[in-house]
């Protein structure tokens, strides 16, 4: 295995190593350092070709209606707040999927910093949230006002 996992406690490794989840490690260069397989499978890499020593931005998201790559935001953001993710189509056989990320500091036996990055899918939960909207003012615009007559209007 890699030498990194010289440097992490146990539990933290078999968590990554056996996660569902696509899950990466990075360091304070943003370089990525290891991924796990459900990453590389999830995001069309190869064992051979898996992104360990570059930064991942295959990853972006949209800050004042502007593509901002994973590189181009503070760390302390990525921690503090809920970012949600794209990645560029050229990483997945899926289009316009989006990603929370889950950032963690990871505790190394010399004193480094690493960060756990967790990806969970929420694109079927987003396209869910639209069309239970979209259904719910479609049963509201057919309920009669019996008062006024005026139902359509008030629900547009």
């Amino acid at each position: 295995m890699i030498e990194i996992f010289d440097k992490i406690q146990c539990d933290v490794k078999n968590m990554i190593l056996f996660s569902q989840r696509p899950m990466f490690i990075f360091n304070e260069n943003r370089n990525i350092v290891f991924c796990n397989s459900a990453f590389i499978k999830k995001f069309n890499f190869s064992e051979k070709d898996a992104p360990v020593g570059k930064i991942p931005d295959f990853l972006y998201t949209m800050i004042s209606d502007q593509e901002t790559l994973f590189s181009e935001i503070p760390i302390d953001f990525l921690i503090e707040d809920d970012i949600l993710f794209q990645i560029d189509k050229n990483y997945l056989n899926e289009e316009n999927l989006l990603f929370k990320l889950i950032l963690d500091k990871i505790k190394t036996t010399d004193n480094s910093i690493l960060y756990l990055s967790s990806l969970i899918e929420i694109t079927e939960i987003k396209e869910s949230l639209v069309e239970k909207s979209i259904n719910a003012l479609l049963k509201a615009s057919q309920l009669k006002d019996n008062d006024t007559g005026n139902h359509i209007q008030r629900i547009n």
